[in-house]
């Protein structure tokens, strides 16, 4: 028997091509407690797979991504078995987001004829929403700006008013008219 038929059927019997199968991952997301968040993970291979799986872990503890595990209970949306095949897309999605959901999650891929594959995670951090008060539109500045130029203008016109009425009195109490008579 010669080496190359002996390779052959090394690699036939063990399933194991010289081929690769890489996954990868963003390194970080953030997101707003109670919403939502796509993990992202996508995968290369030297072949096109027919079949395959995929799965998500969190760190620390290697804790399941899916539906049934405990603290993700309802709130995992996965990608159609189409996305993962052709498109070659192993996303997640996490809904309703709570603070202990910040973490590294770890996406892992498994074609026939290649060892599972990791990508190297995607830190999520979970932010409280924000309390402040936040900037006002752009419109309401416009009638700020229109009500303080109104206000301008009706203290003009009351001053100019007063001014006028002060100037009479002073003028006709100097010429003698009593205020009565006017």
């Amino acid at each position: 028997m010669d080496l190359r038929t002996l390779y052959l059927m090394f690699t036939l019997i063990s399933g194991v091509r010289a081929q690769d199968l890489v996954v990868s991952q963003p390194g970080s997301t953030e997101a707003t407690e109670g919403e939502s968040v796509l993990l992202r993970c996508s995968y290369n291979s030297t072949s096109r797979p027919k079949v395959g799986s995929y799965w998500w872990v969190k760190d620390p503890g290697q804790v399941a991504v899916r539906n049934t595990t405990q603290e993700f209970m309802g709130r995992v949306i996965a990608v159609k078995d189409r996305a993962f095949l052709v498109d070659r897309k192993a996303d997640i999605r996490i809904n309703d987001l709570r603070h202990y959901d910040s973490g590294l999650y770890r996406c892992a891929v498994k074609l026939p004829g290649f060892r599972e594959a990791f990508g190297n995670g995607t830190y999520l951090r979970v932010v409280k929403p924000s309390a402040g008060i936040s900037a006002p539109p752009d419109n309401y500045m416009v009638l700020i700006w229109i009500l303080l130029r109104g206000l301008f203008y009706a203290f003009g016109i009351g001053a100019v008013a007063l001014g006028t009425c002060l100037y009479f009195e002073k003028t006709k109490s100097l010429n003698g008219a009593s205020p009565s008579t006017w």
